[in-house]
C-alpha cells in the first residue's frame, strides 16, 4: 500500500475543510491512502499516522510550513517513526523551519 502523509505547520488551528493541496494530492495519488495532519493534531491522529507508517510499503511525505516560528506539536513523533522505517520514497517540504530542517536531514540523501 502506498501512503501519502501531508503535514501542515500552522500558526493557529485551521477549521478549513476545503484544502486545495489535499484536493490536488487526491488527484495525483488516486490509489494511495492520504492522511493529513498539522501541528495541532490530536494524539489519536498521530497514532493513526504511526499505524499507517507501519502498514504502508511506500511512503511519500509532504510538508507545508506556513509559519517558521511555531511549535511543531506532536509531529516529531512521525519523523522518529519514519527514520526507523526505510519506506520513505520522497520527502518534500516548503519553507525553512529550523526544527524541520533537523528532522528532515536524515532523509536528504
Amino acid at each position: 500500500m502506498k501512503a501519502v502523509i501531508y503535514i501542515e505547520v500552522l500558526k493557529e488551528v485551521s477549521f478549513s475543510y476545503e484544502n486545495p493541496h489535499l484536493v490536488s494530492l487526491k488527484k495525483e495519488y488516486p490509489d494511495a491512502t492520504i492522511l493529513d495532519l498539522d501541528n495541532f493534531s490530536t494524539e489519536d491522529v498521530i497514532k493513526n499516522t504511526l499505524r499507517l507508517i507501519e502498514e504502508a510499503s511506500i511512503i511519500e511525505v509532504i510538508i507545508r510550513c506556513k509559519d517558521t516560528t511555531c511549535d511543531l506539536g506532536k509531529t516529531p513523533q512521525i519523523f522518529r517513526k519514519l527514520m526507523n522505517k526505510r519506506k520513505v520514497v520522497s520527502l518534500h517540504y516548503e519553507d525553512q523551519h529550523p526544527s524541520l530542517d533537523r528532522l528532515c536531514r536524515p532523509f536528504s540523501g
